[in-house]
């Protein structure tokens, strides 16, 4: 989830000169809930007005798992008191080695107990010490057993982006600055 824009929600832990009220709610919210605020570290907002100071307006909700953003301030609206950010999205990837998964859906159950039959005795067990040598049969046996349930090996691929995401991306960057042709951010 990314929600980002000029929430008017000030608050000193995200690097604003002063909180007020919108961004004290939404700081104690981000502590209940699983995501987090992020502001650009300049200010987003250049007040025409000279009783007032630049500060930071423009944030990013954010709740996202193994990427590191970042929030950068642009300069290109010269016409403007706001400045566009600019949120870069860089994936902290940690691929997992290939693993090998059960296709239980695939098995042939009645072949899994005739094997386990055969690997397990019907005696019952009178002493803790029978239960133990039981019961360290039983696991072995299913784990011997478990060799007829077929199995598939997964690697993990390279992880892409479809190509109608990175259009869509392309063309949110595209800004139209006044006085100047349409061009993009980057």
């Amino acid at each position: 989830m990314v929600v980002g824009g000029d929430l008017n929600s000030k608050h000193i832990v995200w690097g604003c000169r002063v909180g007020n009220s919108d961004g004290n709610k939404l700081y104690r919210h981000s502590l209940r809930s699983d995501y987090i605020v992020s502001a650009p570290s300049t200010p987003t907002h250049i007040p025409d007005n000279a009783n007032h100071q630049p500060d930071i307006l423009d944030i990013a909700l954010l709740k996202i798992i193994n990427l590191h953003t970042k929030l950068s301030v642009h300069d290109s609206l010269a016409n403007s008191d706001h400045k566009p950010v600019i949120i870069t999205f860089r994936a902290l990837l940690q691929l997992s080695p290939p693993k090998t998964v059960l296709l239980y859906k695939a098995a042939d159950w009645e072949l899994f107990r005739d094997k386990l039959d055969a690997l397990t005795d019907d005696v019952v067990p009178t002493s803790s010490v029978e239960i133990e040598e039981a019961a360290k049969m039983l696991t072995n046996a299913i784990q011997e057993s478990m060799s007829v349930i077929p199995t598939k090996t997964i690697t993990p691929g390279k992880l892409e982006l479809p190509q109608d995401t990175f259009k869509l991306i392309r063309k949110e960057m595209t800004v139209d600055v006044p006085g100047k042709e349409r061009g993009t951010l980057a």
